[in-house]
């Protein structure tokens, strides 16, 4: 089958593809824009941008970003309590800047 016949083969059995694409033209594919295949996400500085999400379905809906990206060492002072570090330890870690965790 050539590409195209493939395509049409697909789109009458119902069954999801998409052609392969360069990663900047994946955002103009009809398909994805058509079946929720993005979410937004808000990253660091503030931008919203739309990234794919799994393609897998479950109870007809598609699974979307549950949070945005975290900034880094949003969780640097939780995760060392976790460990045991007392919060005075953690404090002088960042003051000296081994680590970096945002006030």
């Amino acid at each position: 089958m050539s590409k195209a016949e493939l395509m049409r083969a697909c789109e009458r059995a119902g069954l999801p593809y998409a052609p392969i694409v360069r990663p900047d033209e994946l955002f103009d594919d009809p398909h994805l824009n058509a079946s929720g295949g993005f979410t937004e996400i808000t990253l660091a500085d503030g931008r919203k941008v739309k990234t794919p999400t799994l393609p897998f379905e479950m109870d007809g809906r598609r699974f979307g970003a549950e949070l945005d990206l975290p900034v880094a060492g949003s969780h640097t002072r939780a995760l060392l309590a976790e460990l045991g570090f007392a919060a005075a330890d953690i404090e002088r870690l960042a003051a000296a800047g081994v680590i970096v965790a945002p006030a």
